[in-house]
Order: C-alpha cells, then structure tokens, then sequence
C-alpha cells in the first residue's frame, strides 16, 4: 500500500518531521479496502497529524481527478502500483493545476525489463 510513503511523512515519530517548519499535507489514496485499513491503523498507531494525512480509497483516476477538481496544491503524485501505475497517466490530462507555472513531479514505480544476456546488461548499465 501507500502507508510506507505516507505515514513517515505526516508522523511526528519521524526524525525528519517538524510541523513547525514543514508545511506538508499528504493524500494518500488505497484502492484496496484493507491497505487503506492498514494505513489508517498505521496512521494511528504513528500518531500521524489528521490535518496532515488525510487518506481516500478510490480508484486511482478518481483520485487523481478528485485533487484537480478539488484545486489541491500538489506538489508530488507518488504513483506505487509497478504493475500498472504507467496506466493511469493519462488521467493527468486535461489537470486543473493550481500553480500554471509549475506543475507537479509524478513518481511512477514499474517494473523494468528484465537483461537477456551480458551485452543487453552492458548496454542498460552504460546509461
């Protein structure tokens, strides 16, 4: 789930985190209906700031669409899902960005291809 990147961010437990400083707010969204769960509990038990970790279970382009309706100022999207995270870019089309001149960096994990053999390893390494 999302809790891994969401509740270190919002948790005063965290070494890095001082609310006084760091103006972060985090939306994390779990489609799945037991990591959100979890992320709440987690939440919880880390005694995330609720004003800070504010957490969704919606599909991913619900949320993605829900941020930009709602004009949320966002500065990162965090899109975890390897196996299909490239799949819901396109839902940034058409994105009401609060800040027209900057827009927000969006992180996407996925599985890379595998090297077939030393020379495809050389090559992929040489880059």
């Amino acid at each position: 789930g999302v809790g891994p990147f969401a509740v270190p961010l919002t948790s005063p437990a965290a070494g890095h985190f001082d609310p006084s400083s760091v103006d972060i707010v985090c939306h994390a969204n779990d489609l799945n209906p037991v990591s959100h769960e979890y992320l709440c509990r987690n939440a919880k038990l880390n005694r995330c700031y609720s004003d800070k970790l504010l957490t969704y279970n919606l599909d991913g382009r619900e949320f993605i669409r829900r941020m930009s309706d709602e004009r949320v100022d966002v500065d990162h999207f965090i899109m975890n899902l390897p196996a299909s995270a490239p799949e819901f870019l396109d839902a940034f089309r058409g994105y009401d960005f609060l800040h027209r001149d900057r827009t927000p960096r969006v992180h996407v994990h996925c599985f890379g291809e595998k090297a077939r053999d030393a020379a495809d390893a050389a090559r992929v390494e040489s880059h």
